[in-house]
């Protein structure tokens, strides 16, 4: 099939030099988009399901499918959900949210459903990755848990983002997560 359009029509080179010279190019949303689209491929290839068929269940074409396991392109919430359910696993999975009990244990000692920004006090190894939505940080407060899911604290956005992470020795990566409104 032909994709007149499709970033993976090009060499990677020429995809990397089309997205550097993007107003809106962001390094690290790029890695995010990569990793995602890379899961989807991996996914979908381990249940032997060609791209047209999941293409035609998500009722979208080849080319933008391509676009998402390719990284060309972000795809909104509900894409991804529609995506994770036919693909049968967890959002999880794909955006690395909640991982396997043992290792959030370990690395966060919190068990999960109790996951929260609180437990990276305990991430002495730096393994953890802070991904922060845009749409939060421009909020006065947000809700985390105290690495238990049977409280709950109301905490003043800039603090946590600013002297917290700074206190634990994390930094974040800011991204853009878009939804149907």
């Amino acid at each position: 099939l032909f994709c007149p359009l499709s970033l993976s029509a090009h060499s990677g080179a020429e995809r990397n030099k089309k997205m550097k010279n993007s107003k809106r190019y962001d390094e690290e949303a790029l890695a995010f988009k990569r990793t995602l689209g890379n899961k989807i491929f991996d996914r979908r290839t381990e249940l032997d399901m060609k791209a047209m068929e999941l293409a035609k269940r998500l009722d979208i074409s080849y080319c933008q499918l391509s676009r998402y396991e390719n990284g060309g392109v972000m795809m909104n919430a509900y894409m991804l959900a529609r995506i994770a359910k036919e693909l049968d696993k967890p959002l999880s999975y794909f955006i690395g949210q909640q991982g396997e009990q043992e290792e959030m244990e370990e690395l966060l000692d919190c068990a999960p459903g109790s996951a929260s920004i609180m437990g990276l006090m305990n991430d002495k190894t730096d393994r953890v990755r802070l991904l922060a939505d845009r749409d939060i940080l421009d909020s006065e407060f947000i809700g985390a848990h105290p690495c238990i899911n049977t409280s709950s604290l109301k905490l003043r956005t800039a603090e946590v983002f600013g002297r917290y992470l700074e206190a634990v020795h994390h930094s974040m990566t800011t991204v853009t997560l878009v939804g149907v409104e």
